[in-house]
């Protein structure tokens, strides 16, 4: 995922707007103008101010803009690693999310290395 992207739109529009950008335009590479006008699909789906914004920082540039997907892939990483933090066995979790037990280990070591959870987490073992 390209964090440093989304940090710099973030900044430059908000982050419900790049947030936004990244749900509908997510996975495709964008050409921001350098002017864009109100019936312009990207002020379309933002709004005129936060498009604006988007080619006053951008402008004549091509975005290429992770998927949402991973997006929310990494929100269930998160949820995951808190339910584990807070002691719920790697079945109830699994069970929580509507994922396998197998996915959740895949998610806890995910969540390990990003620094979400230690390294020698105490929990179940893997399933």
């Amino acid at each position: 995922m390209q964090t440093n992207l989304i940090d710099d739109i973030g900044a430059a529009i908000g982050t419900t707007a790049a947030m936004r950008l990244l749900a509908l335009f997510g996975g495709t590479r964008l050409y921001v103008p350098d002017q864009i006008g109100a019936d312009h699909p990207i002020a379309l789906a933002l709004g005129l101010a936060p498009s604006r914004l988007l080619a006053e920082h951008f402008g004549r540039e091509q975005l290429d803009l992770p998927d949402a997907e991973d997006f929310h892939r990494l929100r269930r990483v998160r949820c995951v690693a808190g339910l584990l933090r807070g002691g719920t066995a790697q079945r109830d979790v699994a069970l929580m999310v509507g994922i396998s037990t197998k996915q959740v280990g895949r998610y806890r070591a995910e969540a390990e290395g990003l620094g979400l959870l230690p390294l020698v987490f105490e929990g179940d073992p893997p399933a």
